[in-house]
C-alpha cells in the first residue's frame, strides 16, 4: 500500500500512508501514551490500524491511554461494537485500569477558579 511511488497514489492514499507509517513506528516505543480516546470516531480503517498496533504490542510494550469515555461508551466512537470489543480485550489484558472520577481535570479546575472569583 505505502509503496506505491508518490505520482500513483491519491491524496487520500498517501494521507492512509503517512498514517499507517506513524503508527507502526508507535508500535515499537516502550510507551504509547493516546490521549482522549473515544473523543472522535474512528473510520473503519482507522479503527483497524489501531487494533493492529494494539495487538503487535500485548506483552511486549505498555499503553497508557486517557479518556473522558467510559469503556462502555466506546461503541461509538469505534466502527461497531464487536471491534469495540476486541480492543478492550486487548488492552484490558494483563493490564490495570484506573479510573479517577467522570470529570476532567480541566472542568474541576475551571469550576474551583470560578468559586474562588465568586467568594472573592
Amino acid at each position: 500500500m505505502c509503496r506505491a511511488s508518490s505520482g500513483t497514489r491519491s491524496r487520500s492514499s498517501k494521507a492512509t500512508c503517512t498514517r499507517f507509517t506513524r503508527l507502526r513506528a508507535a508500535a515499537h516505543h516502550d510507551l504509547l501514551c493516546i490521549d482522549e480516546l473515544g473523543y472522535r470516531e474512528l473510520d473503519r480503517h482507522g479503527a483497524g490500524l489501531l487494533f493492529q498496533v494494539l495487538t503487535e504490542r500485548v506483552e511486549r510494550n505498555s499503553v497508557d491511554i486517557a479518556s473522558n469515555e467510559s469503556l462502555g461508551g466506546w461503541t461509538e466512537s469505534f466502527t461497531g461494537p464487536r471491534l469495540c470489543a476486541a480492543l478492550v480485550d486487548r488492552l484490558t489484558f494483563d493490564g490495570t485500569l484506573i479510573e479517577i472520577g467522570t470529570d476532567s481535570y480541566r472542568l474541576a479546575g475551571t469550576r474551583a477558579r470560578a468559586e474562588h472569583i465568586e467568594a472573592s
